[in-house]
């Protein structure tokens, strides 16, 4: 309850009793009142409703229905400020009951009414404590980062803890072009940085290369043998970074190997999980080059390892996919836009559409994939 109406109590002398009648019986319970602007406008409301050659009717009855019907209503929400609500229906209730026992110079009656408003105003302040527990309480939002696979009888966490990856998108920036080193480099870091988070089951050994094939000579100035990156798990360490390397090869996991110009474009476009338009843009793509070359599997690409995906792993760096996070949309958003590609036309996953190209452009795009005649 409010501290400034429970200091604000009037004595029982205050009370707007007729002063006909000012006195109280032995033993009778002195009334305390809330003050509120309605009880100080009783008397005035009396003297307004006593007329000089009359009385006025007031209906007792509904007044008193009324305050019970007041006091049982479902209280939701801050208890404090129902009190003051019920207060005010109750007041307004006790108010025309008061005026009809006033007018009609009802004593006994004025008596009982005092009694039972008080019993009335404690039941209020009752039923607002005992607010019914299941009723929906709001939740303060905590920001703070969670361990991908926490779990657990937690039911205060909110839907923005869960929300909350070990990856901030809004802090990546641009890193190269698709299979160049820095891109290479910060797609690894990345993903290492997601796995140690994870806490992987002990003795966990597993591997991931990407390795593009016939990528641009300006994408392997300084020496660099290989366009791609790596991620190893093995004895409790996580480590990657770029190349290809034949330690990351020999473990299990997931390796892929495919043409640079196959895959470039549309590795830059973001989508979450269960988003078929680039593979059947893609699908597409090989079946439009397919008839031009007049045979099929155009990139002659052999078969690649069995892929392991372990839920482990992949639960860790797909986390997220449908709200724009996960390992895709990571190397999607730190990825440039290269050259060749800028002219052609593509799907809106990305994707050249060979069909749509000029004949100037197929011959291009033919030797971009390294595709022999």
């Amino acid at each position: 309850m409010d501290a400034h109406l429970a200091r604000s109590r009037i004595k029982p002398d205050e009370v707007p009793f007729d002063e006909k009648h000012p006195e109280q019986a032995p033993g009778d319970i002195e009334p305390q009142i809330i003050s509120h602007p309605l009880a100080n406008n009783v008397r005035k409301e009396r003297d307004h409703c006593i007329q000089p050659h009359g009385k006025e009717k007031v209906d007792d009855t509904s007044a008193k229905e009324y305050i019970p019907l007041k006091l049982r209503r479902s209280h939701r929400g801050n208890a404090q400020k129902d009190v003051l609500n019920d207060l005010v229906h109750v007041l307004a209730g006790a108010r025309m009951w008061l005026l009809d026992l006033i007018m009609n110079e009802k004593e006994r009656e004025m008596k009982q009414f005092y009694r039972a408003w008080i019993c009335l105003f404690v039941a209020g302040i009752a039923l607002a404590a005992c607010e019914n527990p299941a009723d929906p309480q709001p939740v303060a939002e905590v920001r703070k980062a969670l361990p991908l696979n926490s779990g657990g009888d937690d039911m205060t966490k909110t839907k923005q803890e869960e929300n909350m990856y070990v990856i901030d998108m809004s802090t990546l920036k641009k890193e190269g072009e698709f299979g160049s080193k820095g891109w290479g480099e910060a797609c690894a870091a990345a993903s290492v940085k997601i796995l140690e988070a994870a806490n992987l089951p002990a003795g966990t050994e597993w591997a991931f290369t990407e390795h593009y094939t016939h990528p641009p000579a300006r994408l392997m100035e300084g020496g660099r043998e290989k366009s791609g990156y790596y991620m190893i798990v093995k004895d409790g360490k996580i480590s990657g970074g770029d190349g290809v390397p034949d330690e990351a090869l020999a473990i299990p996991g997931f390796h892929i190997s495919a043409r640079w110009a196959a895959i470039c474009n549309q590795s830059g476009a973001l989508y979450g999980s269960g988003d078929k338009r680039r593979g059947e843009g893609e699908k597409a793509m090989r079946e439009a080059i397919e008839k031009y070359v007049g045979r099929p599997n155009p990139y002659s690409e052999p078969k690649g390892p069995k892929i392991i995906w372990p839920p482990e792993i992949g639960g860790p760096l797909m986390a997220g996919s449908d709200e724009g996070n996960g390992l895709h949309n990571i190397a999607a958003t730190m990825q440039t836009q290269s050259p060749e590609f800028v002219d052609y036309p593509v799907t809106e996953m990305r994707v050249p559409i060979f069909e749509d190209m000029t004949e100037e452009q197929k011959i291009d795009f033919i030797k971009l994939l390294h595709i022999e005649m």
